[in-house]
């Protein structure tokens, strides 16, 4: 008998009786997954930031953060010094700058790789800013306590 996907239960549609490890498909009854060690898990969707987000891309992005840390006073300000707030505005308008630089590197015949890395960590830094205001003014959470020392001295 050919096993597959299409033939497991999916969430919402569990039996109510356990499922036997021969019929070769999980054992799940009322939304619950049970192990042959005996724990359980809950077979309900989940948060999952270990799936949803790559160590890889966070790997470039906090590169392209800590390269952006310099401000125009030479200072390097503190990583999560964004917390403590901009306009929406401001986010707004350096995100379609960013996604404009990501798109010329893509229609670009040469197709410039780190152009567009460079815009695409953009959008996300302004999308996190802009998310982060939005959740603040909406009353989800309050604002984050700054952890970050305020600047850093002028390297020489």
């Amino acid at each position: 008998m050919k096993d597959s996907l299409d033939s497991r239960p999916k969430p919402g549609d569990y039996p109510k009786e356990k499922i036997t490890p021969e019929s070769g498909r999980p054992r799940i009854a009322d939304a619950m997954v049970y192990f042959d060690s005996g724990a359980t898990r809950s077979e309900e969707p989940m948060v999952d930031p270990e799936g949803f987000l790559s160590p890889f891309v966070l790997d470039v992005y906090n590169d392209y953060m800590a390269k952006n840390r310099k401000q125009s006073d030479g200072q390097i300000r503190g990583s999560d010094n964004w917390q403590r707030g901009m306009s929406k505005a401001r986010y707004m308008r350096a995100l379609y700058r960013h996604w404009l630089e990501a798109w010329r590197a893509w229609r670009d015949p040469q197709g410039h790789t780190d152009d567009m890395i460079a815009g695409l960590c953009g959008v996300i830094f302004n999308a996190q800013g802009m998310i982060l205001e939005i959740i603040i003014k909406r009353g989800d959470i309050k604002r984050p306590a700054i952890r970050s020392e305020k600047s850093v001295p002028k390297q020489q």
